[in-house]
């Protein structure tokens, strides 16, 4: 029971070592050559190759989204070019079978963009390029991947792990995952210095900060994308600056030049093991011991359970700790028109509900105003004006309290007219 327990603890090490050996792209330091140049597939392939690169690899969809935004011609960017099309490094070894496809480190495809949206799709020619084209007057852009005749001659683009080379050309563009905000990628473009732009995208699962360095200048047929995981540090760049390597064989054969002499990597492993099985079966165990000389290969419980705790706390992660619970922690912006669209409306609406509330106190505010300020006229008119400009017609003489027979005084009102044509009133009482 104990060497079982020993055997699986063993093979999730081996797992999770083979795991982190090999780790995403989007975890690795790149450099994008984009030549603008028209060459067949394989005329491509050798340039690549000619300056230690590969022909440019999208591994998921993340990857797709990137590059149909940094390529994009509808964004004004330098060097983007209406009605472009990129070979890439998909392509069938064998051209009469064209589901089998492969990349150029030949390693089977395990991510095709026509899988998801076109799942019918089959590639009529053994060699695939991404299609980022532009319809004048239909406003209509077509992003996809499609097989063509290797003989067309298209722009392409060269992969090369950063950490491989001595020292980097140039940096014409730089991409920088994972940024907080606009705002972090407009700093970190003002850091980088003047003359450059930024725009801040989203990808499918993450974000990415693009930085163009505007006032640069090259007359080189050529442009390079910088790619970092976060913000890049030590980066040396070759001084003098170099050049690529342009030259090529003219190839324009209609299928592509199988290099890849061997299988596959999955192919390499499963023959390795069906190997080693036949051996194992055939060939007698040379190193056997009898059980009589062997001592000292129990384990103590203790033991055991302290080596599978060691093994637990070394292996286990602290799940705050992890990018996908801190990216849950962070409000990512959407500048798609519908989610903008709809937010806005919200606003509006709140706006208008709390301005009807507001309106209707302020009509209630302005007519208690209005009802005070006629009450105060009114009664500064039964008080009698003005003194200066008023003077009372009513002249009163001294009330002459004659008692009535009911014990109350009784009032008397005399008018007599006055010089100037007015009524005087006498009061007696």
């Amino acid at each position: 029971m104990y060497q079982a327990v020993l055997r699986c603890i063993t093979i999730v090490v081996g797992t999770i070592s083979m795991s982190t050996s090999l780790p995403e792209w989007s975890n690795q330091r790149f450099v994008f050559t984009v030549y603008d140049v028209n060459q067949t597939w394989n005329e491509a392939r050798e340039i690549c190759r000619n300056n230690g690169q590969l022909l440019l690899s999208m591994e998921d969809r993340n990857a797709w989204s990137l590059w149909k935004l940094l390529l994009i011609p509808t964004e004004s960017l330098p060097r983007r070019h209406h009605g472009l099309r990129y070979w890439m490094d998909v392509h069938a070894r064998d051209p009469n079978n064209r589901t089998e496809l492969y990349h150029d480190n030949c390693s089977r495809v395990t991510y095709l963009e026509w899988e998801v949206n076109r799942p019918a799709y089959v590639m009529d020619y053994p060699c695939a390029l991404f299609d980022v084209y532009w319809v004048p007057f239909k406003a209509s852009v077509y992003k996809y991947w499609i097989g063509q005749p290797c003989p067309e001659k298209h722009y392409f683009v060269c992969i090369k792990l950063m950490d491989e080379l001595p020292c980097v050309q140039s940096c014409d563009e730089s991409v920088y995952m994972r940024p907080q905000s606009d705002a972090e990628c407009q700093a970190l473009c003002g850091n980088l210095g003047s003359g450059c732009s930024h725009r801040y995208l989203t990808l499918d699962d993450f974000t990415v900060c693009h930085i163009i360095k505007s006032s640069v200048v090259s007359t080189d047929p050529y442009y390079n994308i910088c790619y970092f995981p976060d913000l890049y540090a030590g980066l040396t760049f070759c001084n003098p600056k170099g050049s690529y390597n342009l030259s090529y064989t003219p190839n324009d054969q209609a299928f592509v030049t199988d290099l890849c002499a061997e299988p596959d990597t999955t192919q390499r492993i499963t023959t390795t093991i069906e190997e080693t099985t036949k051996q194992q079966t055939t060939q007698p165990n040379l190193c056997e011991c009898p059980c009589s000389i062997v001592t000292n290969l129990t384990v103590s419980d203790v033991t055991l359970v302290e080596k599978i705790n060691r093994l637990k706390k070394e292996l286990s992660v602290n799940k705050k700790n992890t990018s996908a619970h801190r990216r849950s922690k962070i409000s990512v912006a959407d500048h798609r028109v519908s989610a903008t669209s709809i937010g806005s409306m919200g606003v509006v609406i709140l706006s208008i509900v709390l301005g009807s509330i507001c309106l209707m106190d302020l009509t209630r505010v302005k007519c208690d105003k209005i009802n005070k300020k006629c009450f105060k006229r009114k009664t500064k008119r039964i008080s009698g004006g003005n003194e200066k400009n008023d003077t009372p017609d009513i002249m009163l003489k001294k009330l002459a309290s004659t008692p009535t027979q009911s014990g109350t005084n009784q009032v008397k009102l005399a008018s007599t007219p006055t010089q100037s044509g007015t009524n005087q009133v006498d009061l007696y009482q």
